[in-house]
């Protein structure tokens, strides 16, 4: 069982295992029942341990990563395209938020990438 913070996270939620969680297969859980008033929701549990706060061997970690990429892909592919929505273009407005929380995590030359980056995303076009 688990409890949103929100109606907004709980409705996202329900919508995602309504719709695209069963194209993951096993690898995702099943939502048994849902309760708006409460905005939590009852699953079915997945195999294996959480991942979270867990520390991996480097080889480990990236056969896990490559197998989450693999279900973001069949997530990704489970629906057909939909063109981005009027004014939906990059977050560029956020970068120097997020800069500044990530901040001391990053290595010398790291700013300058992502700025970069985000310089680079201004020249798009929106679709």
């Amino acid at each position: 069982m688990k409890v949103h913070q929100n109606e907004r996270f709980h409705h996202m939620e329900v919508r995602g295992l309504r719709t695209w969680a069963p194209e993951l297969g096993a690898a995702a859980p099943r939502l048994v029942a849902a309760d708006e008033t409460l905005r939590a929701v009852v699953l079915t549990a997945v195999p294996g341990p959480p991942l979270h706060g867990t520390v991996l061997a480097p080889g480990r970690e990236r056969a896990i990563f490559r197998r989450i990429g693999a279900l973001a892909r069949c997530l990704h592919q489970s629906s057909p395209p939909r063109p981005a929505p009027a004014g939906s273009g990059p977050a560029v407005a956020k970068t120097d938020r997020h800069l500044s929380g990530a901040r001391s995590h990053l290595l010398p030359g790291d700013e300058g990438f992502v700025r970069e980056l985000v310089r680079q995303a201004e020249d798009l076009p929106v679709p």
